[in-house]
C-alpha cells in the first residue's frame, strides 16, 4: 500500500496499517508534539461520492460523541486543500477479535468469551444511549489492546462506525451531511447481519447490534457461527428463516440458561430481543459456576433472570410501561395497581416484564431507581430495607438500623429521606408485589406504613411512584390502610389482568421451548393446554410439564408419546408427589397425610378445594413435633436436616408464603396445586378416608365462625348428642383428639366454652337431684302408713291403667317425633339457617341442612302431614328451600319449590280460610313467586304476583306487628321495581314512598328498630334514588341515595361479617355512583365504582354461587366500564368487560334460563 503523500495537515504519514470499505488508516505522527496517531483517510474513489464523504464525515461526528474506554478515541477531523477528508483517532497497539479468535482453533474459553463480550456490551450501551446503531458489529471491528486492568488483560475497542445509523442532526448546520440510509442500501456483514437488517438496513433500530453480538458471542463459545455458508445469499436466507442451534446442544457444558439468553439475543424479532443494557447485565453474571439445570421457573414465578422466557403478556407489557412512565409527571396518578385473581401471573409480569424494560433506558430519558419490597410481619423493617441502597447512595454512613428508626419516629419520615437520598430530576419507583401480604397480619406497624407511604402520595414534591400488585379478593382488605384507600381512586392507576386464553397459553408454551431448545411435536402446545383447562393457574402447572419434559429433551422432538410418559399436565405433578411422599418413610408419611388433609377443603356435591392454613396449625395437626416440622419443610420443597437443597429443588407439594413474618406459626401454608387432590393416588385415597371426619371438621368450622360473629353468645353453643358431634364423639368419624388437633383457636374455644357449660349444667342438675334426695328422705317417716295405704289402692288402678298405657305408648312416640321435627324445624329454619344466611363462606352447609330438614318432614305418616303446625312447618321449609335455589341454585328448582308450598297453603286455607299465619305465608308465596318470575324475564306476570301479595296483605285483619308491616313494605317495594323496570318512574317512586313509611312505621319516630329494619330502609331509599335519578331528578336522587349510603354504612362497620349489609352497602355504592356521573362528578363516580367492584369480589369470593353477589359484582365493572371508554381509556374498558363476561358467563351456563345474567354475558 502506497503512501499517498509525505503529510496529512499536521500529520506525517508513516506506514499503512489497515484498509476499509471506503477509506485507508495510516500511523501517523503529528510534526509539532510528536504524538503517534491512526489516521484514517478517505480512498481516492470515495472522494467524488457526496454520499461515501458524508458517511466519512458522519462517522467523525459518531465517535466525537462517545467517551467510551471500549470506543476508539477521536482526535480530529478535517480536510486538505483538494477537499479530501481525513478522521484522527488514537494509535492503538493490539490485534483484532478475528486474529484472537484465529489463535484459540476451536472454542474460546467460556470466561474469556462472557469477559470480552460483556465489555463490548458496556461500549455499545453508551453507543445506543446516544442513538446511534453500529450496524456492523464483528471480530474484525473490534481491537484487543493490552490493559492489565481488564480481567483478561485485554480491553476490547470498537472501531469502525463507517456505516454506522445515525439520529436525526440537532441543527441545520449539520444537516447536509447527515445520510438517509435507502432501503435499498446493503449495509453491514452478512455473517453478522441482523434479520431485519438483511430485508431493510434503514429501519434497523439497536437490537441489530444485539443480534450481531449474539452471532460474536455464540461463535466464540462453539467455535463456529451459528449459520456457516460462503454464499451471502444462502446467509442471509439463514438469518430471515432458519432458527439457530442452541449453543448447549453444541457444548453441552454451557448453562442452559445462557443458552436460553443467547437464543433470545438471536430472536429473528427485534422486539424479541434484549436491550443491549440487558446483554450488559446478563453476561456480566457468574455463569461458570451455573448449575446445569432447567431453564423454566416451573410453579413458581418468573424472575428477572428468565426475562427471555416471558412470553404472552406483550400488550400488557406495553400497556403497563407507558402507565408507569405517566408516573414519573405525577400530576396526578403517582402510583400503579395491577390487580387480578390469584394465579394470573402478576409477579412474573413484574419481575420477568416490567422491571427488566424499565432498566433499559430510553435516550434523552432519566433513569428510575427502583426499589422493592418484600411484605413481612415488619413493614416497617421491610421498607427500611428496601429503600438502604438509595439512602446509602446518598449518604454511605447511614445504617439500615438508623433508617428503621428514623421510619418509626415520624408518619412524614419517608418523604424525609427520599427528599434528601433522591437526586435531583430522578424519580424513584418502590415495587410492593403480593401488596395483600401486609394485610396478613395487621396491627399498627401496618397504619404506620399506610401513613408513610399515603404521606408521599398526596405529596406533590416527593419523587416517590408506587407499583404494586394485588389479589383482586383481597380488594376490600385495603380498609386496613385508610390511607392508601383514600388515594387509590385518586393518585392511582388500576390495571386489571385477567387470565389469558387457551391460544395464547399454546404461544407461550411454543415460545419458552423454542427458546430454550426444546422442539415440540405439532399440536402438543394446544394438547397441554386443553388437559390443563378448568384449573386455576394454568400457567404454573404447565410450566411444571416443560419443567417435567426437559429431562427427555436429548429427543430430536419431544412427542405426545413423551407428554405421555409423565402423566400429562396432571400426571406429571402427581408422579413428583409420589416421588416425594415415598420418601419420607413409614412416620413421616403419616404426619404428611395430617398435615395434607389440614390443607383440604372437602366438598359435599362439589369437588374438593384447598384451603389455606397457617403453619402453627397444620403444624398441630400433624402431630406438632420436631418431625412433623420436617416432613413440612421437605414438602414445601426445603432441605431438612442434613439433606441437601439440590436433592430436593424441583420437589414441591405446599408453599409457604415468601418472605414469611418473623413469627413461624402464622406463615400461611397452602397446597401447591389442587391437581394434587385428584391426581395422586395417595391423597385421594387420604381424602376418601378421613372424609366423614374432615366433613366433620368442616361442621365445626363453620358452626364456630357462626357463632362468632353472633358474638359468642351462651345460648349459641351446642349441647348434648349436638356437642358430641363437634367432638367427635360420635357416629363415623369417631376420633376426637385427632379432631381438635385440626381445629382452629376458635373452634377450639368453641368447643371449649360449649364443654365448660355443659359441666355446669350437669353440675346443676345433679345438686337438684341431691336436694330432692333430702328432701323425700325427711319427709318419708311420716308419710309411710300414708304410702302403704295410697300402694295398696295405686296396685289397683295401675292393673286398670296397663292396658290403656301400651295402647298409648306408640302414639306418643309418633308424637315426640313429630314435635321434635317441628321445633327442629322452627329453630333452624327461623333463627340458625336465617343467620347463617349472612355469613359468607356457609352456602355448604345451608345446602345440607335444609335438605335434611326437608326429609324429616317427609318422613312423617301421611295422616301427621294433614295437621296444621305440620302444613306450616313444610311451608316454611319449601319457602327457605325456594330462596336458597333462587340465589344459589336453579331458578326451575326454586319454582318447583314454591309450587309445593303453595299446594300445603292452599290446603291449610281450605281448612281455615281465616288463618292470618296462612294468608301471610300465600302472601310470601305469591311475593316469591313474582320474583322468580323477573328472573325469568316474564316482567307482567311478576307484576300480577306481587300485586296480588299486596292485596292479600291488605285483606287481612288488622295485624299491628312489626312482621306484617315488614312483609307488605317488602312487597310494595317488590312492585316498585317492576315498574321502574317496565320505564313508569313516578309509579315506582310512589310505590318506594310507601313501603318507606311501613318500614318507617316500625322504626318508630325516633329512628329506631332493629338493625335489619334500618338495612331495609337503606335498601329501599337507594332504590328510591336510582329511580329519581332516572327522572332526571338528580338533587332529590343523590340525597336518598347519600341518606342510605350513610345509615348501610354503620351497619357494616357495627357488623363487619354480616354479608346481607355488605350486599346493601354495595348497591347503595352504585346508585350513588350513577347519581355522580350523571351530575358529571367523574371522580367521586369512579371511587364509588372501585369500591362496589371492592365489595362484590369480597362477597362473590365468600359464596362464588351466590347470584345477587355476582349480580352486583357485574353492576359495579359495569360502571367502571362505562367511565373507562368515556374517558377514551380503551385497555382498561376492555379488561374489565372480560372480567365482567366471564363472571356473568359462568352464571349462564349454571342456569340459562336467568335472563339477568344473559344481559351481562356478552354473548
Amino acid at each position: 500500500m502506497d503512501l499517498p503523500a509525505d503529510r496529512i495537515g499536521p500529520y506525517r504519514l508513516l506506514r499503512p496499517i489497515g484498509r476499509g470499505g471506503v477509506g485507508r488508516v495510516f500511523a501517523a505522527v503529528h510534526q509539532h508534539m510528536g504524538q503517534e496517531v491512526a489516521l484514517k483517510l478517505l480512498s481516492e474513489e470515495s472522494v467524488g461520492d457526496p454520499r461515501r464523504v458524508a458517511r466519512f464525515i458522519q462517522e467523525s461526528r459518531a465517535l466525537a460523541q462517545l467517551h467510551h474506554p471500549g470506543i476508539v478515541r477521536v482526535l480530529h477531523c478535517d480536510k486538505i486543500e483538494d477537499g479530501t477528508a481525513y478522521l484522527v483517532m488514537e494509535y492503538l497497539e493490539g490485534s483484532t477479535l478475528r486474529a484472537w479468535i484465529q489463535r484459540q482453533n476451536g472454542r474460546a474459553p467460556l470466561d474469556a468469551a462472557l469477559g470480552i463480550c460483556r465489555q463490548i456490551a458496556d461500549a455499545m450501551v453508551e453507543v445506543h444511549a446516544r442513538g446511534i446503531v453500529h450496524r456492523d458489529l464483528k471480530p474484525e471491528n473490534v481491537l484487543l489492546v493490552p490493559d492489565e486492568a481488564s480481567p483478561l488483560g485485554l480491553r476490547p475497542k470498537i472501531l469502525d462506525f463507517g456505516v454506522a445509523k445515525m439520529p436525526p442532526p440537532a441543527s441545520e448546520e449539520r444537516a447536509d451531511t447527515h445520510v438517509q440510509t435507502a432501503a435499498h442500501d446493503f449495509l453491514g456483514t452478512s455473517a453478522y447481519m441482523a434479520p431485519e437488517q438483511c430485508k431493510n438496513t434503514a429501519e434497523v433500530t439497536d437490537r441489530a447490534d444485539v443480534y450481531a453480538l449474539g452471532v460474536v458471542l455464540f461463535e466464540l463459545i462453539a467455535g463456529r457461527r451459528p449459520f456457516a455458508s460462503s454464499d451471502d445469499v444462502e446467509l442471509l436466507y439463514h438469518h430471515v428463516h432458519a432458527e439457530p442451534p442452541h449453543l448447549d446442544e453444541l457444548v453441552p457444558s454451557v448453562p442452559p440458561a445462557l443458552s436460553t439468553f443467547v437464543s433470545s439475543m438471536l430472536a429473528k424479532a427485534p422486539k424479541e430481543r434484549p436491550a443491549m443494557i440487558r446483554c450488559q447485565d446478563m453476561l456480566a453474571r457468574p455463569w461458570k459456576g451455573e448449575k446445569n439445570e432447567c431453564p423454566f421457573p416451573g410453579l413458581q414465578p418468573f424472575t428477572e433472570a428468565q426475562a427471555e422466557l416471558f412470553f404472552g403478556r406483550d400488550a400488557d407489557v406495553r400497556e403497563l410501561l407507558g402507565r408507569i412512565e405517566a408516573l414519573r409527571e405525577g400530576e396526578s396518578v403517582r402510583w400503579l395497581q395491577i390487580e387480578g385473581p390469584s394465579g394470573t401471573g402478576k409477579s412474573s409480569l413484574v419481575q420477568a416484564g416490567l422491571l427488566p424494560r424499565l432498566a433499559q433506558r430510553s435516550q434523552g430519558t432519566a433513569p428510575w431507581i427502583i426499589a422493592t419490597l418484600r411484605p413481612s410481619d415488619d413493614p416497617i423493617k421491610s421498607l427500611a430495607a428496601a429503600i438502604a441502597s438509595v439512602v446509602a447512595a446518598h449518604d454511605p454512613a447511614t445504617a439500615p438500623a438508623e433508617i428503621e428508626g428514623a421510619l418509626r419516629s415520624e408518619s412524614d419520615a419517608l418523604g424525609a429521606l427520599l427528599a434528601r437520598a433522591v437526586p435531583e430530576g430522578a424519580t424513584l419507583l418502590l415495587v410492593v408485589e403480593q401488596l395483600e401480604e401486609l394485610f396478613a397480619l395487621g396491627g399498627v406497624d401496618l397504619h404506620h406504613v399506610d401513613a408513610l407511604l399515603s404521606s408521599c402520595l398526596s405529596d406533590e414534591r416527593s419523587p416517590l411512584r408506587l407499583l404494586t400488585t394485588l389479589r383482586s379478593d383481597y380488594l376490600h382488605r385495603l380498609e386496613q390502610a385508610p390511607g392508601l384507600a383514600r388515594l387509590l381512586n385518586s393518585k392511582a392507576s388500576r390495571y386489571h389482568l385477567g387470565p389469558m386464553d387457551e391460544e395464547a397459553l399454546a404461544q407461550v408454551i411454543r415460545g419458552m421451548a423454542a427458546r430454550a431448545g426444546l422442539r415440540l411435536s405439532e399440536r402438543l402446545p394446544e394438547r397441554m393446554v386443553r388437559d390443563a383447562a378448568g384449573t386455576d393457574g394454568r400457567l404454573p402447572l404447565l410450566g411444571h410439564t416443560l419443567r417435567s419434559l426437559w429431562a427427555s429433551r436429548a429427543a430430536a422432538t419431544l412427542t405426545h408419546e413423551h407428554y405421555e410418559q409423565i402423566g400429562g399436565v396432571s400426571g406429571a405433578l402427581a408422579r413428583h408427589a409420589a416421588m416425594l411422599l415415598d420418601g419420607l418413610g413409614e412416620q413421616g408419611r403419616e404426619r404428611a397425610k395430617w398435615l395434607i388433609l389440614d390443607l383440604v377443603q372437602v366438598g359435599r356435591g362439589a369437588p374438593d378445594t384447598r384451603r389455606p392454613r397457617t403453619r402453627g396449625e397444620v403444624l398441630a395437626a400433624a402431630g406438632g413435633d420436631r418431625l412433623a416440622d420436617e416432613v413440612l419443610m421437605r414438602l414445601s420443597g426445603m432441605p431438612a436436616g442434613k439433606a441437601t437443597a439440590a436433592a430436593f429443588e424441583s420437589l414441591r407439594l405446599v408453599v409457604i408464603a415468601a418472605d414469611p413474618p418473623a413469627e413461624p406459626s402464622r406463615q400461611r401454608v397452602d397446597l401447591v396445586h389442587e391437581a394434587l387432590l385428584q391426581r395422586v393416588p395417595a391423597i385421594v385415597g387420604w381424602i376418601e378416608a378421613e372424609r366423614a371426619l374432615l366433613e366433620r371438621h368442616a361442621d365445626l368450622e363453620v358452626a364456630a365462625h357462626a357463632w362468632e360473629q353472633s358474638g359468642t353468645p351462651d345460648h349459641g353453643l351446642p349441647a348434648g348428642s349436638l356437642l358430641d358431634h363437634y367432638r367427635g364423639k360420635s357416629g363415623a368419624a369417631h376420633n376426637p383428639g385427632r379432631l381438635l388437633r385440626m381445629a382452629s383457636e376458635r373452634a377450639r374455644s368453641f368447643v371449649g366454652k360449649a364443654e365448660k357449660l355443659e359441666r355446669r349444667r350437669i353440675w346443676i342438675r345433679r345438686a337438684l337431684t341431691l336436694l330432692l334426695g333430702a328432701a323425700v328422705a325427711a319427709i318419708s317417716a311420716t308419710a309411710l302408713w300414708a304410702w302403704n295405704e295410697r300402694q295398696r289402692a295405686e296396685e289397683e288402678r295401675q292393673r286398670a291403667e296397663e292396658e290403656r298405657q301400651r295402647a298409648e305408648e306408640e302414639r306418643q312416640r309418633a308424637e315426640e317425633n313429630r314435635q321434635h321435627i317441628l321445633m327442629a324445624t322452627r329453630e333452624l329454619v327461623n333463627d340458625l339457617d336465617w343467620k347463617l344466611g349472612r355469613i359468607l363462606y356457609t352456602s355448604t352447609i345451608r345446602a345440607m341442612l335444609l335438605q335434611h330438614l326437608d326429609e324429616n318432614l317427609s318422613s312423617l305418616r301421611e295422616e301427621e302431614k294433614d295437621g296444621p303446625d305440620v302444613i306450616r312447618a313444610v311451608v316454611d321449609i319449601k319457602h327457605r328451600r325456594s330462596d336458597f335455589a333462587r340465589f344459589n341454585g336453579r331458578l326451575a328448582d326454586a319454582y318447583g319449590f314454591v309450587s309445593q308450598a303453595e299446594g300445603r297453603i292452599r290446603l291449610g286455607l281450605a281448612r281455615d280460610p281465616s288463618s292470618d299465619e296462612l294468608l301471610m305465608q300465600l302472601a310470601w308465596n305469591l311475593s316469591k313467586r313474582g320474583k322468580l318470575e323477573l328472573a325469568y324475564g316474564r316482567v307482567e306476570r311478576a307484576r300480577e304476583d306481587f300485586a296480588r301479595s299486596v292485596a292479600t296483605l291488605k285483606a287481612m285483619r288488622a295485624i299491628e306487628s312489626s312482621g306484617y308491616r315488614r312483609t307488605l313494605a317488602t312487597s310494595t317495594s317488590e312492585q316498585a321495581d317492576v315498574e321502574l323496570q317496565l320505564g313508569h318512574v313516578q309509579a315506582a317512586v310512589a310505590l318506594y314512598d310507601e313501603a318507606l313509611r311501613w318500614l318507617q312505621q316500625i322504626a318508630g319516630p325516633g329512628g329506631g328498630g332493629s338493625s335489619y329494619d334500618k338495612a331495609l330502609i337503606a335498601l329501599a331509599s337507594s332504590a328510591r334514588g336510582d329511580a329519581l335519578r332516572r327522572a332526571g331528578e338528580l338533587r332529590p336522587a343523590a340525597m336518598s341515595v347519600e341518606e342510605a349510603h350513610e345509615a348501610v354504612g354503620a351497619l357494616v362497620r357495627s357488623e363487619p361479617g354480616n354479608a346481607f349489609y355488605r350486599w346493601i352497602l354495595g348497591k347503595t355504592q352504585v346508585a350513588l355512583a350513577s347519581v355522580r356521573a350523571d351530575e358529571q362528578r367523574l371522580a367521586e363516580a369512579s371511587r364509588l365504582y372501585d369500591e362496589a367492584t371492592g365489595n362484590g369480589e369480597a362477597l362473590h369470593l365468600g359464596d362464588p354461587t351466590q347470584k345477587e353477589y355476582a349480580l352486583l359484582l357485574c353492576q359495579s365493572l359495569q360502571g367502571v366500564e362505562a367511565l373507562a371508554t368515556g374517558r377514551g381509556d380503551g385497555g382498561r374498558a376492555a379488561a374489565v368487560r372480560s372480567q365482567r363476561c366471564e363472571i356473568a358467563g359462568q352464571f349462564v351456563v349454571r342456569d340459562p334460563d336467568d335472563v339477568r345474567f344473559q344481559r351481562l354475558a356478552c354473548r
